[in-house]
């Protein structure tokens, strides 16, 4: 998306096709017909038929260059009657599948945005208006494996522990609750003093709250959990 805002900043491009698949199959067909109503074919002028409305589609777009963005591409059979055929439209499509039959295209290989990320290039104009937030002090780990992720709950479980506490004392008891779920099955994994503090925090948090019956449940059970562990 990025990409396609600065093709339109830099006059790249005069104008812009956007069309969202929604990563599943639908006929190009109703794309098209869509698109060249925004091209300016009156609609009693479409062809009914596949072919001659793809040729009406190209000839619409022959000598004004048009970028076409196809968002949720589920195949290259659906994208392949929506490409412009002519000179100075680009293409950028964005797909959660490999549409590695598309003869001529650049495939890039791109991650998730960061929340921050993906609000200034959702919304360009208001990146001024957002706080900075300075990257945390240690690097975020991927977190791909399970040995990865374990690592990462040693090294923070104290911290881990400690935002329970917080919470609790300080007036975010609903927090506390949530967050006591979240990491239970770790915690009672090896750490027999830590999930019996959290859970702790917990239920006094959910006696502040007058928490329902299903949540207390909850809660109850975890702590019965730790102190009759299971054999299995």
């Amino acid at each position: 998306m990025r990409a396609g805002h600065e093709l339109v900043r830099d006059g790249l491009v005069a104008r812009v096709l956007f069309v969202n698949l929604r990563g599943f199959d639908p006929d190009p067909a109703a794309v098209l017909d869509g698109f060249l109503r925004l091209l300016g074919m009156p609609g009693r002028r479409i062809p009914h038929d596949l072919s001659p409305r793809i040729a009406a589609y190209r000839a619409r777009l022959a000598g004004i260059g048009t970028l076409i963005v196809l968002d949720d591409a589920a195949t290259a059979e659906q994208v392949r009657p929506l490409l412009p055929g002519v000179a100075g439209c680009p293409v950028l499509i964005t797909t959660g599948r490999s549409l590695t039959t598309l003869a001529g295209a650049t495939h890039l290989t791109v991650t998730a945005f960061p929340p921050g990320d993906a609000m200034d290039v959702r919304y360009p104009d208001e990146t001024h208006r957002r706080p900075r937030i300075p990257p945390p002090p240690t690097p975020i780990p991927a977190l791909a494996d399970e040995t990865g992720a374990r690592a990462w709950l040693d090294t923070e479980r104290p911290t881990l522990v400690a935002v329970t506490a917080h919470t609790a004392t300080r007036g975010q008891p609903a927090h506390t609750i949530r967050f006591a779920a979240t990491p239970h099955r770790y915690l009672i994994g090896g750490h027999p003093t830590d999930p019996l503090a959290v859970h702790a925090h917990a239920a006094r948090a959910a006696r502040h709250t007058g928490l329902g019956a299903p949540e207390a449940d909850t809660i109850r059970d975890h702590l019965t959990t730790l102190d009759h562990p299971s054999t299995r």
